[in-house]
């Protein structure tokens, strides 16, 4: 009997499962610049109709925040910032599981050299804002069938969230605890807020299975190649996903 696939989301406190958000299948949290977009804009299709695009938007659930949180930056002396979190009721702590945290400061020294100055790490690992690096952590376990592990990345195709995530992939299969996600904050450089408001899409999770890959360099099938991509070119509209529905013997 064919079964399909499950990935199960598991919260120790039923009470909690009541008011925090689990994931969410990625085709129901879409980038909200996706969601307002119509298929064609002035007669030309828009990102809308772009299936890689849809696609990778789509793959897997995402991870949604549990409460509100307000992130504040401040000058503290001339020249100087820093950054502040706000939480309900002023206690960075869930309400019923009192011993987490929603936020915890991670250890710099996992991803920065002793003493290295900001320039270095700019250079290193790209344009960041703040140095210090962050956890949200998670009230769900993730659990997935024998063999499948779960890749854990930055939101596809979402360019407007002030975070950027620490991506790895858990063999979630074996690995029965809670994960949590590192991440930093990439808010601008100035005296600033950010309200992250609960239910926010924020983290994406991919399940996948294991598998092992070759390798190989050879010569395109040239008949092959022409013909798809003089067929591609009979279309006016959705050439793609026309050719990829075909061929996946899709309606």
């Amino acid at each position: 009997m064919f079964r399909k696939n499950k990935i199960e989301f598991l919260i120790a406190d039923k009470e909690v499962k009541e008011v925090c958000d689990p994931p969410v299948k990625a085709s129901k949290a879409l980038p909200e610049w996706i969601k307002v977009l119509e298929n064609e804009n002035k007669g030309i299709l828009t990102a809308k109709r772009c299936l890689p695009l849809i696609e990778a938007s789509s793959e897997g659930y995402v991870w949604r925040t549990h409460t509100d949180i307000e992130f504040v930056v401040e000058e503290e002396e001339k020249g100087i910032l820093k950054l502040f979190m706000i939480f309900p009721n002023h206690i960075n702590q869930f309400p019923v599981i009192d011993e987490i945290s929603i936020i915890s400061p991670h250890d710099d020294s996992q991803a920065y050299l002793k003493d290295q100055n900001r320039s270095e790490i700019q250079k290193l690992h790209g344009n960041i804002s703040f140095k210090q690096i962050y956890k949200f952590n998670n009230l769900y376990l993730i659990k997935t069938p024998k063999g499948y592990s779960c890749r854990f990345k930055s939101l596809s195709n979402n360019f407007n969230l002030p975070f950027q995530f620490f991506e790895g992939v858990v063999e979630t299969d074996h690995h029965y605890d809670i994960i949590n996600f590192p991440f930093r904050y990439t808010g601008p450089l100035k005296p600033h807020k950010y309200f992250l408001k609960k239910g926010t899409p924020l983290l994406q999770i991919i399940p996948f299975k294991r598998e092992k890959w070759t390798s190989s360099v050879g010569i395109i099938d040239n008949v092959r190649f022409r013909k798809q991509h003089f067929k591609l070119k009979t279309h006016i509209k959705n050439a793609y996903r026309n050719q990829v529905k075909e061929n996946n013997g899709g309606t």
